[in-house]
């Protein structure tokens, strides 16, 4: 993997993907390498674009950003700031930062401009049937009355939207990791990871999985990030749980990537 020159911890690669897909299970595989740092959900692509827009011409502050010597030290503030937010969190040489909204096309722009170099994003993907139905599953399991109409926005159709745009935009950016080779074959679907990385891949036995993030709620749900011991499908199947129109509008999202 290349290093950021001059950003320390920070490095290209960062961690996306589709709701319920297997980003929290990708994250904990990641973590047992004890060079790797990977963030729990992070606000720090938010806190990057917040400061990064300051300077923006429509900004309620651009007068205050005129000044030439201002404007220059857009780039290497914005810098400095992520090495100063890392070393925060962590001693460890590599940083993989994990939050969905990465693989917005606005994102995707704004980290080539800051960084000099476009991100690597690592990408867990499901069948979306499944996604939907591992949703409805949660919600049965927090006693909340399921509404297909929250899938509509930031649950699910914001994060799908995001990646399609930013993958038909920039599809070299992307490496997807399908849940189930995840799941069913997990060193050789990692070492594939590790390869665009461009991460020597780690010698290491299958050992249990270990939560990465601590149990709270999140979107109002419990149980949102909580990993089993053991690395196995759910057997869960889409046509028991979801209803037949459930089933048809979410079919044709499917397969999304091959367009």
């Amino acid at each position: 993997m290349r290093t950021i020159r001059g950003y320390g911890k920070f490095n290209d690669c960062i961690l996306g993907g589709l709701p319920r897909s297997g980003i929290t299970l990708l994250a904990s595989l990641l973590s047992r390498n004890e060079k790797i740092y990977v963030t729990t959900t992070s606000p720090f692509v938010e806190i990057l674009y917040r400061c990064f827009s300051l300077w923006d011409a429509n900004s309620n502050f651009k007068e205050d950003f005129q000044p030439e010597k201002i404007r220059e030290a857009k780039i290497p503030f914005l810098r400095g700031m992520t090495n100063a937010y890392y070393q925060e969190l962590t001693d460890k040489p590599i940083v993989i930062d994990k939050r969905r909204q990465w693989q917005n096309e606005t994102n995707i722009k704004m980290f080539r401009e800051v960084y000099g170099d476009y991100p690597k994003i690592l990408c867990p993907i499901r069948s979306i049937p499944e996604i939907i139905t591992s949703w409805k599953t949660l919600y049965k399991k927090n006693n909340t009355e399921w509404s297909d109409r929250d899938m509509d926005f930031l649950q699910f159709r914001e994060s799908y939207d995001d990646l399609l745009d930013g993958y038909r935009k920039y599809p070299e950016c992307f490496h997807l990791v399908q849940y189930n080779d995840l799941v069913d074959n997990t060193e050789e679907t990692l070492g594939k990871v590790y390869d665009f990385m461009k991460l020597e891949r780690p010698e290491y036995k299958q050992e249990e999985v270990k939560q990465v993030e601590k149990e709270g709620q999140y979107q109002g749900k419990t149980g949102m990030h909580i990993l089993r011991p053991e690395i196995k499908r759910d057997n869960i199947k889409p046509e028991d749980v979801l209803t037949k129109e459930e089933l048809d509008k979410y079919s044709k999202l499917d397969n999304w990537y091959l367009k």
